[in-house]
């Protein structure tokens, strides 16, 4: 019997501030695919001001996900999960989330409606049993695609087909983060150590902004790139501005 739960009048949005994002699939942990997936989510949800507190790899094994899943879910307000949602015998991700979660699967009817549009009638048994999602889930979908991924409390499951995943995730960032967070990066030659005490110091009296200091090698020697991100553009822009003076007094002292 297709589930007649109705989604949760709640789950519209997360406005999450923290993530937990986890990526399933032997074929990563192989070598045999690349993952692309979790620095497209972790990207796009830095432009949401959302902290992601890990990232985790995971193989095709229900119990290591279930207890990944079930850890993160209560550790962070948002888990993003990728891949296993398909209709073979390592698609174990839907089984995870619902163990997880203590919620039976039961058959979606409209994921059912949208598998059948899919598939028509040559659909096998495995296939249908991708409408089988844990009780209670709201399907998380994308303007002009099909697929589908799904939601339960603060845990959203996408397909791991990269081209699925940036639509559907994309479509449904906003739900959950719905911050906009603004950036300012400046470069420069000098020495991350030399900028070490200076920098503590002005994140110290900055402590809303988000402070990053990333050493990059490239064939002319190293670079530094200085990052600062901030939900109020103006505290972000007053505190760019010392940034870059603390910066030019290093460059040019004798």
């Amino acid at each position: 019997m297709p589930d007649q739960h109705p989604p949760n009048p709640e789950s519209a949005a997360l406005r999450a501030n923290t993530a937990s994002v986890v990526i399933i699939g032997d074929e990563v942990l192989a070598g045999e695919v690349v993952d692309l997936n979790g620095p497209f989510i972790l990207s796009h949800l830095a432009t949401q001001g959302v902290r992601v507190l890990g990232l985790h790899v995971l193989p095709d094994e229900p119990a290591e996900v279930e207890f990944c899943i079930q850890r993160a879910s209560r550790a962070a307000e948002c888990v993003i999960v990728t891949g296993g949602i398909g209709p073979t015998h390592d698609d174990i991700t839907r089984l995870a989330v619902a163990r997880a979660l203590g919620r039976p699967l039961v058959s979606h009817g409209e994921a059912t409606q949208r598998l059948e549009s899919i598939f028509r009638r040559d659909s096998t048994p495995e296939e249908r049993a991708m409408a089988l999602l844990p009780q209670g889930a709201e399907l998380l979908l994308a303007p002009g695609i099909m697929a589908f991924g799904f939601r339960v409390l603060n845990v959203l499951v996408f397909p791991g087909v990269p081209r699925l995943l940036g639509a559907i995730f994309l479509a449904n960032l906003e739900r959950i983060g719905g911050r906009t967070v603004h950036r300012r990066e400046l470069r420069t030659e000098l020495r991350e150590g030399l900028l070490a005490a200076p920098l503590s110091a002005l994140a110290a009296r900055w402590p809303e902004l988000r402070w990053g200091s990333y050493p990059e090698l490239t064939e002319t020697g190293w670079t530094l790139r200085l990052v600062l991100r901030g939900r109020d553009p103006d505290e972000l822009d007053a505190a760019f501005g010392m940034l870059k003076d603390m910066v030019v007094r290093l460059e040019t002292r004798p």
